[in-house]
């Protein structure tokens, strides 16, 4: 009887209808169910395993690649590029047994590789990376059979996996709060979050060294060359479009060694690569939602998600805690388009955390090969010294790993 009455309380029918929505609202996901492998080619990567989803309505394409038995590494790309030019860092990571799992954000990559092409405006912002990171993390965690995962973020990818280890969901209506369900997950699944050449979440330093230039070229004046080359690609024959690829071929064959220096800083630069990479530097279009979430954090000097959520705070609360993950953050030395101070000064401020600064700048963090074997070098050596270990002690392990080489510093 108490079985019975108990089913009727409107108390239990209402925790079940919860649990049937729960993947609606956002706050029990498991959207990563719904990816699937796919006979998809994908340009540069021709030994990967492409992988398509719907998560939360937003359509995602990536790529599984390296050993089956590998360990799990989740590798995001910085704003308006596609996955095949982070290669290097992948077969780097390969080569040291990691098996990596990399993805266009929504409203990121060209022609088959475009995420989000489906998806709602409202969705290809920031709102909607913060969505689809989560579950593409848990699907690496599973298909890995349930090793935690690296997450690796360049520029923006740092960014999002910064902000995407929060436990961070979103109700039907697009409002953000941390869940403790989805906060768990994030313990569960994650070994370390890694950011290279990204922006510092908190403190004061993030804005006042911000250039007001670099600012409006992103949010203003990008989308207007991008959109203007996706144009020209629609409207003209191939050959002709071709002429945008080699535009961008020559100005960083251009700028390597020269005026630029600090921004590509790649000694070893393999120039025939720049031919294959012209078409992956450039998005098929930036959204206007990403244009309006680069706004809205000039304006409010606050990292937020569209219902207002101070993500950045919240990220200096969890560091902060008994429930830190071991954070390394990566710096170029002479980036010339994220600032290193407000980026260093994150990083020592977190007992969960370690720096390693490099003489490279944005994009030769992809372009060079050295960085990338490096990385892997560094990673592969925590990963064997971990287990066991509490947060802190296997930060300082690789603390120890980094000052051994002698090209960088920690």
């Amino acid at each position: 009887m108490i079985i019975l009455a108990l089913f009727k309380s409107r108390l239990f029918q209402f925790f079940a209808l919860s649990v049937i929505l729960g993947f609606s609202t956002g706050f029990s996901t498991f959207a990563e169910d719904l990816i699937t492998y796919t006979d998809q080619q994908i340009p540069l990567l021709p030994e990967a395993r492409a992988f398509k989803g719907e998560i939360q309505g937003i359509d995602v394409v990536g790529a599984d690649v390296g050993p089956l038995d590998g360990k799990p590494v989740v590798l995001v790309g910085g704003f308006t590029t596609s996955f095949p030019y982070l290669r290097k860092f992948i077969r780097a990571l390969n080569t040291k047994g990691f098996r990596v799992f990399v993805y266009n954000p929504p409203g990121q990559g060209r022609g088959e590789l475009e995420s989000g092409a489906k998806a709602k405006i409202d969705q290809l912002g920031i709102d909607g990376m913060l969505k689809v990171f989560p579950a593409i993390r848990s699907f690496a965690y599973r298909q890995a059979g349930k090793k935690k995962v690296v997450v690796i973020g360049h520029s923006l990818g740092g960014l999002q996996v910064r902000a995407g280890s929060l436990g961070i969901v979103f109700d039907s209506n697009g409002k953000a709060k941390v869940s403790a369900e989805a906060r768990d997950r994030v313990q569960k699944e994650t070994a370390i979050i890694v950011p290279m050449f990204s922006l510092g979440l908190f403190g004061d330093e993030v804005w006042e060294k911000a250039d007001r230039l670099k600012v409006m070229a992103l949010k203003d004046f990008a989308h207007l060359i991008i959109e203007s080359v996706s144009m020209v690609n629609f409207w003209l024959p191939e050959p002709i479009t071709r002429f945008n690829e080699t535009l961008v071929t020559g100005y960083l064959r251009a700028a390597q060694g020269n005026v630029h220096k600090g921004l590509f800083g790649a000694d070893d630069l393999d120039k025939n690569e720049l031919e294959e990479l012209g078409r992956f530097i450039l998005p098929q279009k930036i959204s206007t939602q990403i244009r309006e979430d680069l706004d809205r954090w000039w304006t409010t000097q606050k990292f937020t998600t569209s219902s207002g959520y101070d993500f950045g705070k919240e990220w200096r609360k969890m560091q902060s805690s008994q429930q830190a993950i071991p954070v390394l953050y990566v710096a170029g030395e002479h980036d010339s388009l994220t600032e290193l101070g407000p980026f260093a000064a994150e990083a020592q401020s977190l007992h969960s955390a370690r720096l390693v600064t490099v003489a490279t700048g944005h994009l030769g963090a992809f372009l060079s090969q050295s960085l990338p074997e490096a990385l892997a070098e560094v990673l592969l050596r925590a990963r064997k010294v971990s287990n066991g270990r509490v947060c802190e002690s296997w930060i300082n392990g690789m603390g120890r790993m980094l000052s051994e080489m002698p090209e960088y510093r920690y």
